[in-house]
């Protein structure tokens, strides 16, 4: 089995490039060479530039295809794509004509049978939500639930008391997101490239060069479009230098010294340094699994060794618990030239947790509601779901439950019959 690709590999090289051939965009042969590479970026970005009578999609698609071709390992997984992707469309044309037509009873059978695994699963996140509240809100929740929907709940954790207790996916992401976002969610936004950002003004236009690597953002100061186009390949020689790094040793990223020096060695290399180059470095990143993707957590700009490590901080926190990760985000937010004093910090923390559980809240209630409506809609092909005969749910109930399931896993079983445990304190 292949190793997989790092991640700021995999966040470069995004999938359905291979339906697109690169190459012509930048106007070379599929052969080559790195500096052939760069060199047709250079012609391609000054002639496809809006300034310089090009379409901003026209620059996109350039930026795109150099964003690839540019790095050794995305452009390695671009090839191999590709080739698979050519094969599969000439396989498609020669069964041309053939169409498979699915029943309509075939494709109630398939609905039939997903429901109960989708009920299971709606549950799984509506009691996830409902765990992660505080104790007044989780009641109210509760209370709101219909009868059907509380016993559905008592079944669901009746049936589990004996595994492992499962996190439900309270991602903030649609399941096309989730496909392109596979690994760490960071958003809609692609999170590791090296573009252009265009700074307007009375006395003109000028630019930035950006490379979004990870979370980690460094760019440069504004300069006209050709000096701003050089420096954007330096910075893709950065990205290039730290990929390969990073295939050869996965915890770079936990290694600011070592990170650092990559960096700084490509632009010694280039006969300038951080200062000269007018680099700038924050660390900026999206917690869907906490909180909406409109929130993103940002620093101020600090040097580029604080960043590497703060970004390694919040990665940790974000993948351990939201106690930690509210934790760093307050420190961020009374910092910086819009610091917050620590009440108001703590509000709008608090706010941005709120909103989404209620979020995944309804989300979780509807997905539930609707897997129990075909259930009974086709109850002859549903498996049959014993509901053991209780008062009404509560926060209490849900508290217990979970701690019964704890010590069980602990070897110190308790509390033989769940339903007696579930009755009202």
């Amino acid at each position: 089995m292949s190793r997989p690709s790092p991640p700021m590999v995999r966040a470069v090289y995004q999938d359905g490039l291979a339906e697109r051939d690169l190459y012509a965009v930048l106007q070379v042969a599929a052969a080559a060479g790195a500096a052939e590479i760069r060199a047709a970026y250079r012609r391609a970005a000054l002639a496809a530039h809006p300034d310089k009578g090009g379409t901003p999609q026209t620059f996109h698609d350039v930026t795109s295809a150099f964003d690839v071709l540019s790095c050794p390992i995305a452009r390695a997984l671009y090839d191999r794509d590709r080739q698979r992707w050519l094969a599969k469309e000439e396989q498609e044309r020669q069964k041309k004509g053939v169409s498979r037509k699915r029943s309509s009873k075939a494709s109630e059978s398939s609905n039939s049978r997903g429901a109960q695994p989708r009920l299971a699963g709606s549950l799984c996140k509506l009691h996830t939500v409902l765990q992660s509240m505080d104790k007044t809100r989780r009641n109210e929740s509760i209370s709101n639930l219909s009868s059907s929907l509380q016993k559905s709940l008592i079944a669901y954790m009746e049936e589990r008391r004996h595994e492992p207790a499962e996190a439900g996916d309270m991602t903030d992401t649609t399941g096309e997101e989730q496909a392109e976002e596979a690994d760490v969610c960071q958003g809609k936004a692609k999170s590791s490239s090296v573009r252009l950002r265009a700074v307007r003004s009375g006395a003109g236009t000028k630019y930035s060069a950006q490379l979004d690597l990870d979370s980690l953002r460094s760019y440069t100061r504004q300069n006209p479009l050709e000096a701003a186009v050089e420096a954007q390949l330096v910075l893709a020689q950065v990205r290039d230098r730290l990929v390969a790094a990073e295939e050869e040793n996965p915890s770079l990223w936990q290694e600011p010294d070592e990170f650092c020096e990559i960096f700084h060695t490509v632009l010694r290399e280039h006969s300038t340094n951080a200062e000269t180059f007018g680099l700038s470095v924050f660390v900026q990143m999206r917690a869907s699994q906490w909180v909406a993707n409109s929130h993103c957590i940002t620093s101020p700009v600090v040097s580029l060794a604080e960043a590497v490590a703060l970004r390694a901080r919040l990665v940790s926190a974000r993948q351990s618990s939201w106690k930690e990760l509210r934790q760093e985000w307050l420190q961020l937010l009374q910092q910086g030239k819009k610091s917050l004093s620590l009440a108001d910090a703590e509000t709008f923390v608090d706010k941005a947790r709120s909103e989404f559980l209620e979020r995944r809240l309804l989300q979780a209630i509807g997905s539930a509601e609707k897997a129990q409506q075909e259930l009974l809609d086709k109850p002859e092909k549903a498996e049959e779901v014993k509901v053991p005969k209780v008062a009404h749910l509560n926060a209490q109930i849900l508290k217990v439950h979970t701690q019964n399931a704890e010590t069980w896993h602990q070897g110190k079983r308790h509390n033989e019959g769940l339903p007696e445990m579930l009755r009202d304190p």
